[in-house]
């Protein structure tokens, strides 16, 4: 968005759109001088990204509304990123070209601050090592638009065998009308791992050597800068390394990276396939006739060395073939017939649907056996109860096996099914009434349909130590697709990852030289996304195995201090903070959110709690969702499931508790009746630690950035902000 500052006669406006800051000087006549920032907007932004061989080029294409009823000129600004090459700088008006000017970043950072001390906005503090792009703007009719065009080149930087892109948004909670980011990839090597750890993108290869990257937003905030990481190598696999580390924590972060990329067929696992699919009478309709689009998809992409088979269940169960077959073209006409011919009647037979499946018609040794399980009820015939049906199902030799889950509808035992996902290492998905059951089913089976090394198992050697790391047993591995781990690391220096497994029955084995730095401060996305994956497991295991006090405590504390908030795990930050008031353990003027949360409001968290932790239901399917989610999360929009349902407040002040956190430097932060305030501030003023308190706009204030540039970002957030810094408590104040 666009923010006006009015001030006087000799007025200087900041724009401030979502993407970065600009700025704007304008003349008379103008808006009425008013309190607080008066907002022009930012209606659309457009990046295309062209990236070949590790060369970028940036093209944003911006256009801006002037809402008042005033012609407005000055200056607009766009801070550079480093070491950038601009080869187009214009805007047209009424015909007329305008090019714009570079100044380096110490002549930039001197225009930032001056914009501070003036207008008493730090919001440009976050950019203040950067470089600067300005331009004279000249005339913003009334009620019209102003499009600029900026076109930058820089090569991007490699570590670990891995180049990283990045775009710079603001850290404000303003936003932006329409944005669409696209971002165009070729390479002389195979492309491995691409993926974006701040955004939810859509990645599509084409081949081995191009890919486009992209996402949009409608009326949504831009919040963090965008980054894009990407592998290219010869290789059949390959591991990257992202780490994290500051003075604050013995500890670091890191993340790896492992992708087969988009390689040759050959690496591609022969597999065989079973399809469990339930026929009773609540599939009947549109379900029965969606699950036959499904399945007739499914059998269509079998490979021609596959072997599968299809079981049937309802009051009894039945096959098509005695064992498993070859999926060559007769017996693939036997399966779609068998498909056209199901019907939906009788009851619900889970048991005998899987003994049908798995007895006598065991996987070839060494290929990967995948077990496609479609139902949209309970168990209602045989065995009923959750923990003796799993252990029959365990009797009939599903271990080693992958089943993955489609629930249809809500009406079903989520518990079940989350179960049999988990044990088997698979995956589980869930159908909406209103949904298209055999696109999702299709989307879902082409991730699937291509394993290149199964049976994972990893350590890292040297003088590494590893811990908390997420997944706790890595899943299969599939062709397109990439897997990541979240964990912590001690030491530093060289380590080198082992990785194992099998790759079309054969036993393979890889090892990969990695360097963990002492200190490394760019990538502060990580700490939430590892919090993330922690808050997920833990909400998983209370879910499915019942809660205790510490694994609640421990949601308490990893979610708090990393910004991961969930109707759910908001609930029990809510509910301890509640606690530690009562027990005059917390001041109430610190708490996050308990004493702005109405009873209402209180009272719903409390029900989509009990929801997640409920048997059956929709909001044990949506639970199962969301934690799945957050299991497998990549990016920092997997760390705010459930954010629709999050808001809270009376009519005309509702508030969402999502837009109300910060993740700066690895922390989170969180605003408290104006006051950013890093979420161990409670006990920190409570156990009496020393807090450099630092008044804003001061000669002290600009001298802590110019001896720490490190803690703009912090800076940057407001006029008083309480964080933690390289083992220091540190306070700015207005």
């Amino acid at each position: 968005m666009i923010k006006l500052f009015p001030i006087s006669l000799l007025l200087t406006i900041s724009i401030i759109p979502a993407l970065s800051q600009r700025i704007i000087i304008p003349e008379p006549p103008m808006p009425r001088p008013q309190p607080g920032m008066f907002e022009l907007e930012l209606r659309e932004l457009k990046v295309d990204v062209s990236i070949e061989n590790g060369n970028a080029t940036t093209t944003l294409d911006q256009v801006f509304f002037n809402p008042t009823a005033n012609q407005l000129q000055g200056n607009y600004m766009f801070p550079l990123p480093k070491e950038v090459a601009v080869q187009q700088f214009t805007m047209f008006i009424n015909g007329v070209e305008t090019k714009g000017e570079l100044l380096d970043a110490q002549k930039a950072r001197q225009i930032y601050e001056d914009i501070v001390r003036r207008f008493q906005d730090p919001a440009l503090l976050e950019f203040s090592e950067q470089g600067l792009a300005r331009m004279r703007v000249f005339p913003i009719q009334p009620h019209s638009e102003v499009r600029i065009k900026l076109v930058y080149q820089h090569y991007l930087p490699e570590d670990n065998r891995t180049l990283a892109y990045s775009l710079p948004f603001s850290n404000t909670k303003q936003k932006v009308k329409t944005a669409a980011v696209r971002v165009r990839i070729k390479s002389s090597d195979p492309l491995k791992a691409i993926y974006s750890p701040t955004h939810a993108v859509d990645v599509h290869r084409d081949g081995e050597r191009e890919a486009s990257v992209g996402f949009e937003l409608g009326d949504s905030p831009l919040n963090h800068a965008f980054q894009l990481f990407y592998q290219t190598t010869r290789n059949i696999l390959d591991a990257s390394l992202l780490s994290y580390r500051d003075g604050s924590d013995p500890k670091g972060f890191f993340s790896v990276n492992l992708s087969p990329g988009y390689g040759e067929m050959s690496s591609i696992a022969e597999k065989d396939v079973i399809f469990i699919v339930d026929a009773s009478g609540s599939m009947s309709g549109d379900k029965m006739e969606q699950a036959r689009k499904a399945l007739q998809f499914c059998i269509d992409k079998l490979g021609p060395n596959d072997a599968f088979n299809i079981v049937r269940f309802s009051t009894e169960a039945s096959r098509l073939f005695d064992r498993l077959v070859e999926a060559k073209p007769s017996n693939k006409t036997l399966a779609l017939d068998f498909v056209k011919k199901l019907e939906a009647i009788g009851g619900t037979n889970v048991e005998e649907g899987f003994q049908l499946a798995l007895e006598n018609q065991a996987a070839r040794t060494g290929r990967p056996l995948f077990l496609l399980f479609f139902t949209d009820g309970k168990p209602t015939i045989g065995e009923t109860q959750i923990d003796p049906l799993l252990k029959r199902i365990e009797s009939f030799g599903i271990k080693g096996s992958r089943v993955f889950t489609i629930g249809i509808g809500t009406e079903l035992n989520a518990q079940l099914l989350d179960r049999l996902t988990e044990q088997t290492l698979g995956y589980r998905m869930y159908v909406a009434a209103n949904e298209d059951l055999e696109q999702k089913v299709s989307d879902f089976y082409l991730k699937i349909a291509y394993p290149v090394l199964t049976d994972i198992e990893w350590s890292i050697d040297g003088g590494i130590k590893t811990s908390e790391v997420y997944p706790k047993k890595l899943p299969d591995l599939f062709r397109g697709e990439s897997l990541a781990l979240f964990g912590r690391y001690e030491g530093k220096g060289p380590g080198k990852l082992k990785l194992s497994g099998k790759m079309n029955g054969s036993p393979v084995s890889y090892t990969f030289d990695l360097n963990f730095p002492e200190e490394e401060t760019r990538n502060a996305f990580l700490p939430p996304l590892w919090g993330t994956r922690a808050v997920g497991y833990l909400l998983e295991q209370i879910r499915l195995r019942g809660e205790s006090k510490e694994l609640v405590d421990e949601v308490v504390r990893i979610a708090k201090k990393y910004g991961i908030l969930t109707p759910y795990t908001s609930y029990l930050i809510i509910e301890d903070e509640a606690m530690l008031i009562g027990q005059n353990r917390m001041r109430e003027d610190d708490a996050l959110f308990a004493p702005r949360m109405t009873t209402a409001d209180k009272q719903r968290q409390s029900g989509e709690y009990k929801d997640a932790v409920s048997e059956e239901g929709a909001g044990s399917v949506r639970a199962s969702d969301e934690f799945q989610t957050m299991n497998q999360s990549t990016n920092l929009a997997d760390a705010q499931v459930g954010k629709s349902r999050m808001q809270y407040g009376g009519p005309g002040n509702t508030h969402n508790m999502v837009e109300e956190v910060a993740q700066v430097q690895g922390r989170a932060l969180y605003n408290n009746n104006g006051a950013w305030q890093d979420s161990d501030w409670a006990e920190a003023v409570s156990n009496r630690n020393k807090v450099n308190r630092v008044q804003f706009n001061t000669t002290a204030y600009y001298q802590l950035l110019k001896d720490q540039p490190d803690t703009a970002p912090f800076l940057s957030l407001g006029q008083n902000v309480r964080f933690f810094w390289e083992g220091e408590w540190w306070e700015v104040y207005l």
